[in-house]
């Protein structure tokens, strides 16, 4: 089941693994608006996913972390991650898609585990959020990989959380250092993420 939870230190939501309807996804003990404004989110009816499927033909979306949500200056748009398949042996990457009227309007940008020979297995959970008290909506993500043979450390899978910085509502930015300092704690829920990053890291408003 899908919990989207408005948290004390999100404007928007945290959304934890797997999939549920909109109409009974939930902001704490209210319903997500169906027509959202600034803040909002919800997970995507069948005509939004149709827009992602034309958007991304013969891709294999994530629908279980797909939402429609609306991002200062990108607007009420619907938020797609994508699977890609490369290799013989299974190899996944992810990329993460802003869709709106059936076109990809924004790829956000490639991530240090993108560049690396690792295998992407699955989203462990996504918020929305703002970290730097611009007043713009940044993006968490947590999730799992496999190194693979001859991989860094074990090839048992880990999780990362990467963090992506709205730049003024024109672009993200990814802070791989932060990034990278924070999946060193072996991270594993948004909860853990939030605990290092207001408590030792001064962020989020």
């Amino acid at each position: 089941m899908t919990t989207l939870l408005l948290t004390p230190w999100s404007r928007l939501v945290q959304a934890e693994v797997a999939q549920q309807s909109w109409s009974s996804v939930q902001i704490g003990a209210g319903l997500v608006s169906d027509q959202p404004t600034s803040g909002q989110i919800r997970t995507l009816r069948p005509p939004e996913i149709k827009a992602a499927q034309q958007a991304l033909p013969g891709q294999d979306l994530i629908l279980n972390h797909a939402f429609r949500v609306t991002l200062r200056n990108f607007g009420t748009c619907l938020f797609v991650p994508v699977a890609s398949h490369y290799g013989e042996i299974g190899g996944r990457k992810l990329t993460l898609n802003l869709i709106r009227e059936g076109k990809v309007i924004y790829t956000l940008p490639s991530t240090e585990a993108d560049r690396k020979p690792w295998t992407f297995l699955e989203i462990k959970a996504i918020s929305f959020t703002e970290l730097d008290f611009d007043g713009f909506e940044d993006i968490i993500l947590l999730a799992e990989y496999h190194a693979g043979p001859g991989g860094p450390g074990s090839s048992e899978p880990f999780t990362l959380a990467t963090f992506y910085f709205n730049q003024s509502g024109q672009a993200f930015r990814v802070d791989e250092a932060l990034s990278r300092q924070v999946s060193a704690r072996k991270v594993t829920t948004m909860e853990q993420i939030e605990k290092i990053i207001r408590n030792e890291l001064n962020y989020l408003p």
